[in-house]
């Protein structure tokens, strides 16, 4: 396996693109047992070089050879929106850090900052060891002395498996449905060898939920109906959209 892969456009014609140097790709390459990866920033090439995030999980063939990735990506716009409401002060800063010290983004934004390792910086390093504190510190980008305030993101949901979950802002329910199945005839026409299913290949079982319409459901609520949507779709033969009803 090469790279090469195409992504959907918003006007679902696939466009090429080689995606061996991305580290999402070559870690799956390279071995076997990653799970759920999620990958440094970097600029998209088919997006216009917009900074990203992608979540990627290996393919492995019938021999357990390596069969390709397949990938989620968000942009690191999502992040910097969060931020952008904060009120924070001449000075003040707020961000959002992985755990393995990589800068996802940071208020008052600064691109170049996206995707800078700050693992041994003072700051992060006090904050590592504990789920939340406080501390006072000398920022490692900007020299300016702060009182930091820090909590770890803990009990988010979890998609095991082979889950992912797709956010559509703004997309009433008849929108998040086409999209589901132009993914769903997309993966069908990988043709990726399945020698277990009926169909002979790959194919995807996509459950919907939209809020839109619906009584006003907490984010637990969301989730679960998400979750128990695919269930359906796989139960009544699997290579279909279901969309969740209400409970």
């Amino acid at each position: 396996m090469n790279g090469v892969t195409s992504s959907l456009t918003p006007d679902s014609y696939p466009r090429a693109g080689n995606f061996a140097d991305r580290d999402y790709f070559a870690v799956h390459r390279d071995h076997s047992n990653t799970g759920l990866y999620i990958s440094k920033p970097y600029a998209s090439r088919l997006r216009d070089a917009t900074l990203t995030i992608a979540l990627s999980r290996r393919i492995a063939r019938a021999d357990g050879s390596f069969g390709g990735v397949v990938v989620g990506t968000l942009s690191i716009d999502y992040f910097r929106a969060l931020l952008d409401g904060l009120s924070v002060g001449a000075r003040g800063t707020a961000a959002v850090v992985e755990t393995n010290g990589t800068m996802i983004t940071r208020l008052p934004y600064d691109r170049d900052v996206v995707g800078r390792d700050i693992r041994n910086a003072p700051d992060f390093i006090q904050a590592m060891p504990t789920n939340e504190g406080a501390f006072t510190g000398t920022a490692l980008i900007d020299g300016v002395r702060r009182l930091y305030v820090d909590r770890r993101l803990a009990g988010l949901p979890i998609i095991g498996g082979e889950e992912f979950v797709v956010t559509l802002p703004d997309t009433d329910s008849a929108g998040a449905m086409g999209l589901a199945e132009t993914l769903r005839h997309a993966v069908y026409g990988l043709n990726i060898e399945h020698i277990q299913s009926r169909y002979g290949r790959v194919t995807v079982s996509i459950g919907v939920v939209a809020t839109q319409g619906r009584a006003a459901y907490d984010g637990a609520m969301l989730v679960k109906m998400a979750d128990s949507a695919p269930y359906e779709a796989r139960s009544t033969g699997r290579n279909r959209v279901c969309e969740a009803q209400n409970g």
